[in-house]
């Protein structure tokens, strides 16, 4: 699943577990012999199939959105970084993504896509002219909550989480140099949110 790959559409079915005994007693003549002869009584059972707690019912994941909201909320705080057009752009979509958290019938598309729409708008979030600074917060967080994923090695695939795993290294690297500009810490962050987006679970 990403994109449209995060990601997994959720297939619930429901099935209860049936029996059924077809059989009855035949009988058959001898015209010659005008014997009777003894039916067998036959029966067939259906296959049984699954009751409801039998089946495995995929869960909506919501950590990366959530992932995603609580980065978006540390760019919103960098006015001084960071133009207000790009930055109310970025607060809608926030927005729309709390609301994806708060809801109990979100479906995964629906919460793929409010992630993506996120990380849209992160990578449109224009400069304001002249601030000399280079801010590193945004990247900070993406790093821990990264933590949180390398973590789950019985969920996620041994290559998507490598894959993570590289693009914390890198951020890491930007948090610790001194020389290092907006444009790369920028792009790290935009590397560890895609590098989530791009998570696979176990097959």
């Amino acid at each position: 699943m990403k994109g449209e790959r995060y990601m997994k559409s959720v297939n619930l079915f429901l099935g209860a577990a049936t029996i059924a005994l077809l059989g009855g007693w035949t009988q058959s003549t001898n015209a010659d012999t005008s014997q009777q002869n003894t039916a067998i009584k036959t029966s067939q059972v259906a296959p049984q199939q699954k009751t409801v707690s039998d089946q495995k019912v995929d869960k909506v994941d919501k950590s990366a959105l959530q992932l995603d909201v609580n980065g978006a909320q540390s760019y919103l705080k960098q006015t001084d970084y960071y133009s207000k057009t790009s930055l109310d752009n970025l607060e809608k979509k926030m927005e729309l993504g709390n609301a994806g958290l708060r809801s109990d019938t979100v479906s995964q598309q629906d919460i793929n896509n409010k992630s993506r729409d996120i990380i849209n708008a992160v990578r449109d979030l224009k400069p304001s002219p002249n601030t000399g600074k280079v801010d590193k917060s945004v990247l900070q967080t993406y790093v821990y909550g990264a933590q949180n994923y390398l973590k789950q090695t019985g969920y996620y695939s041994k290559a998507s989480l490598e894959n993570l795993e590289k693009k914390v290294e890198l951020g890491n690297a930007d948090l610790r140099s001194d020389t290092v500009s907006q444009k790369q810490v920028n792009s790290a962050a935009s590397g560890i949110l895609n590098a989530v987006r791009q998570l696979e679970p176990q097959e």
